[in-house]
């Protein structure tokens, strides 16, 4: 198990799918997952229907005939060998319920951490401006809560920095194996084109950004 030391920062990983309304993007729905992979964030915004204007034309994890969902659970563990604080939110209702959701999850990163700062790494600023106005405490105000970084890691920024092309194919500086459609993570088949799986990936990207890093001589 990997171990967060207190107050080191928490980094989560986040993708998103928006939606065009006139010059106006939407956010349609988001994944989010932590460095072990375990705990994750995955919702599906109600307030609009998406349509051929969403990105990518991404798929629902969720039945087509699911109006609302709620699942909350814990990730799988080993007694003894791994274990892991925090939980599994996947939600599909309106963006006001998901944004409290979203906050509960966000929390219970920070706490099981002993109250570690949370930073995202993101591979769009369209996607993070819409999950930055989502966890804005007030729609009329800048202010996110104070332990959530406002300035997230940007994944095309540290590949530029340690010279890869950041125009590189995700899946393929993750080291994807083709042919594989579908993460299942406990109850859940995760298709490849959902912004979970987008999410993942990303994480599969830092991991190895991280392992390439020139290794300091002391």
């Amino acid at each position: 198990m990997e171990k967060t030391a207190p107050h080191e920062d928490v980094i989560l990983f986040y993708r998103g799918t928006l939606r065009w309304r006139g010059i106006f993007p939407e956010l349609t729905s988001m994944g989010i997952t932590t460095l072990t992979n375990k705990c994750t964030f995955y919702a599906e915004c109600m307030d609009y229907k998406p349509d051929t204007s969403d990105e990518k034309g991404y798929q629902s994890i969720f039945p087509p005939d699911q109006e609302t969902v709620l699942v909350e659970r814990k990730p799988k563990t080993i007694p003894g060998i791994y274990s892991e604080k925090g939980y599994i939110v996947e939600i599909k209702d309106r963006s006001d319920v998901i944004r409290d959701k979203l906050f509960a999850w966000l929390e219970s990163q920070s706490t099981a951490a002993s109250g570690a700062n949370l930073r995202f790494v993101k591979d769009s600023s369209y996607e993070w401006n819409l999950l930055f106005n989502l966890l804005r405490l007030d729609p009329n105000e800048l202010e996110i809560a104070e332990y959530i970084y406002p300035t997230p890691f940007d994944m095309s920024t540290l590949l530029r920095a340690s010279n890869v092309s950041p125009e590189i194919d995700r899946e393929t500086y993750a080291r994807y194996t083709p042919g594989i459609t579908r993460i299942v993570d406990g109850s859940t088949s995760i298709p490849r084109n959902s912004t979970l799986w987008d999410a993942k990936i990303l994480q599969l990207c830092y991991r190895r950004w991280l392992d390439d890093l020139p290794v300091k001589s002391t």
